[in-house]
């Protein structure tokens, strides 16, 4: 609980626009880390490639209210291909998951294209009687983030070989895990 109030204190003292230029400022140095190669340290994959993947991807593929990061993602094209590519090899989709994920893109661009008809005021003026929605969550959006990174670049770890499990069986038939 600590940690928690010492995050929100953390966050609170830094601006959202700080935060933004500072994540803004990362992608171009990511960018341009990895420029014209297929990995960030050669022709292999490497445990940087897995964390970087494990960001970048939730960043790339998920619905955010802010999509102010993802629409700099997509203006890197290196970043992209490198997650694209990456994501292709070592988890690919089934075709059930690719139908399934053509249609829910389809959603999320008619949502976008609505979302952005709704924000201009001269097109729908608010009403004096509708409240704002006053809460905001972005430390519960942030650990949901920080969850679907570390997964990500867990199996990305484990699938490329990086990390590896071993289950021995012991005398009794137990399995013991090393």
């Amino acid at each position: 609980m600590v940690t928690v109030l010492r995050y929100q204190k953390m966050l609170g003292e830094c601006s959202v626009k700080h935060l933004l230029g500072a994540a803004l400022h990362t992608l171009n140095l990511l960018s341009a880390k990895l420029g014209d190669n297929k990995y960030f340290c050669g022709n292999k994959p490497t445990s940087l490639d897995a964390v970087v993947l494990g960001y970048l991807a939730p960043l790339l593929r998920l619905p955010l209210p802010n999509d102010t990061l993802q629409l700099h993602l997509s203006a890197c094209p290196n970043l992209v291909r490198f997650v694209e590519s990456t994501v292709s090899i070592y988890l690919p989709l089934t075709e059930e998951e690719m139908r399934r994920q053509r249609a829910d893109k389809r959603m999320w661009t008619q949502r976008l294209a609505r979302a952005e008809r709704d924000r201009k005021p001269e097109e729908k003026p608010k009403k004096k009687n509708e409240e704002e929605p006053s809460e905001d969550f972005p430390l519960r959006d942030s650990i949901f983030f920080a969850l679907g990174a570390v997964t990500l670049s867990l199996l990305f770890a484990v699938h490329t070989g990086i990390i590896q499990v071993s289950v021995d069986d012991d005398e009794d038939g137990t399995m013991i895990e090393k």
